[in-house]
């Protein structure tokens, strides 16, 4: 990371903002840390490697799809704005709640290089993981991936799943 992304992404261990998670969009609720639609394409890259060493082949797919969901879901009120189905009051109401694939914040609590306690977390909208190492030991907890909507049923995307098969 540049200087100034540094200074952003960094937060202090005993900060609350590293356990205390929400669900909701970043129009809804800022978020502490460094946006990840700011990173460059090697700052991506290496915080991709991160997340797929940390996560199963599954968990870093779902993590991934979940931030997909929010651009469709974009798309797909916006198709029901030009069909007539969501009025324009609703419509600007939509838009400010910033659902984006680009809206997900990093932070890291402590430094990694430095000390042997440090937290990792990664959050927007129906995602937040929060990551503790001590030394070899890593847990994962508070954890929270979501989806909406659960199956995607228009668009390109249509039949998109994120989380799960349906039962």
């Amino acid at each position: 990371l540049e200087k100034p992304q540094q200074d952003s992404v960094f937060i202090d261990f005993a900060d609350s903002a590293r356990t205390n998670w929400t669900n909701l969009p970043l129009g809804l609720q800022a978020r502490s840390g460094l946006r990840y639609g700011n990173l460059s394409e090697k700052s991506k890259i290496a915080f991709h490697k991160v997340l797929s060493s940390l996560f199963s082949s599954q968990g870093y797919l779902k993590t991934f799809a979940i931030m997909q969901v929010d651009d469709i879901l974009h798309e797909l009120f916006e198709i029901q704005f030009q069909q007539g189905k969501v009025n324009e009051r609703s419509m600007q109401f939509i838009r400010k709640l910033n659902w984006d694939y680009g809206n997900y914040y990093v932070a890291i609590a402590g430094n990694p290089q430095t000390e042997d306690i440090w937290g990792l977390k990664f959050e927007g909208h129906h995602l937040s993981i929060n990551i503790t190492a001590a030394g070899d030991l890593i847990t994962m907890t508070p954890l929270f991936m979501g989806s909406d909507p659960a199956i995607v049923e228009d668009t390109q995307y249509a039949g998109l799943r994120p989380l799960s098969k349906e039962e």
